[in-house]
């Protein structure tokens, strides 16, 4: 029997889709998360003061939600796959970001966006635009875009050795934080499985270099 081709393609995403999702809810096992898969807890409103929310684009949505709760610490751990559509002609582009979350009282963060930098951020800094330097640590400052609405507060409670370090080598990631929220994610990347489990390490040794000392 001859399928036609949409037909066909809509088929193999289908059994794509419940593969990842069957795949990420064993990993949340593997991790002590508990996997909801769709946004039951509207979670998708906690994201609105991020830029890779705010960022142009419509139809945005999460799934594939993992969650951690810690009661002790007062934190929520998420792992999700965010996406939305950008207009392109008559057919609209989709994409896909996966992304670690983490909200903790433990946390006490100026709003500060780090990223990978471009040629064209490079230009931006030699016309004056905002990039955080840090000159104990050039090789970071090389590789990064760093900014934040309060550029003392950034350098003292973000901009740390460790910080440096971490992010000095792991030049795909970028990290957003504010208050008690922090994110990380590679832009534009839907992770595999195993993936998604080394983003939960590093964001959780992120969390552990960000946090207040107790």
């Amino acid at each position: 029997m001859f399928l036609p081709f949409p037909y066909l393609q809509s088929m193999i995403s289908r059994k794509l889709t419940t593969a990842r999702t069957e795949a990420l809810r064993s990993l949340a096992r593997q991790l002590d998360f508990q996997f909801q898969g769709e946004d039951t807890y509207s979670d998708i409103t906690l994201l609105k003061s991020f830029q890779f929310y705010r960022q142009f684009g419509m139809s945005k949505e999460i799934h594939n939600v993992a969650r951690r709760v810690d009661p002790m610490l007062n934190s929520t751990l998420l792992t999700f796959d965010y996406t939305w559509k950008v207009p392109a002609g008559n057919h609209p582009k989709r994409f896909y970001q996966t992304v670690f979350f983490i909200q903790a009282k433990d946390l006490a963060l100026p709003d500060f966006f780090l990223r990978p930098e471009s040629f064209f951020d490079r230009i931006g800094a030699w016309l004056g635009m905002q990039d955080i330097d840090y000159s104990e640590d050039q090789a970071f400052s090389d590789r990064n875009l760093l900014k934040g609405e309060d550029e003392e507060l950034v350098r003292q409670m973000v901009l740390t050795p460790q910080f440096a370090r971490m992010f000095r080598v792991n030049r795909e990631w970028t990290v957003e934080g504010l208050g008690y929220y922090l994110v990380i994610y590679k832009k534009r990347k839907l992770l595999a499985p195993p993936q998604v489990a080394d983003l939960v390490k590093r964001g959780l040794e992120l969390y552990s270099v960000l946090r207040e000392p107790s």
